[in-house]
């Protein structure tokens, strides 16, 4: 059972993509970039997908794949889960997160975001 959902979202720039990077006060990875998404609450995958991106990036999700692009397992908690990615496209471009456990919202490529995730010994 997938128990979190991640978005993919190409940026308007070549070789690009939308990130977010935790806060430093984050319990798990402080700082760490990472795909906007988060915990499926309410058991809709795409609800929850829609209503993550909004709250971490100030973005709003027009359109979510209907396969996902990838399904991994992951801990949380020291729990053992599942995320899914799903390829998504948003109204537009700009926003500002409201979620306090975001620092910023950006724009970045694959280069930089696996130096992100490997620096933070994700995953483990």
């Amino acid at each position: 059972m997938v128990e979190f959902i991640n978005v993919f979202v190409r940026g308007a720039k070549y070789n690009t993509f939308l990130a977010v990077r935790r806060a430093a006060g984050d319990a798990d990875y402080p700082g760490m970039l990472a795909l906007p998404g988060g915990r499926i609450e309410e058991g809709d995958l795409f609800a929850a997908a829609k209503r993550e991106v909004l709250e971490e990036t100030g973005r709003t999700v027009v359109w979510i794949g209907t396969e996902p692009l990838i399904i991994s397992p992951l801990v949380v908690g020291g729990k053992p889960s599942h995320v899914a990615v799903y390829k998504a496209r948003l109204s537009s471009y700009e926003g500002k997160p409201t979620d306090p456990e975001i620092e910023e919202v950006l724009w970045v490529e694959p280069t930089e975001f696996i130096e992100s995730l490997r620096s933070h010994g994700y995953p483990e």
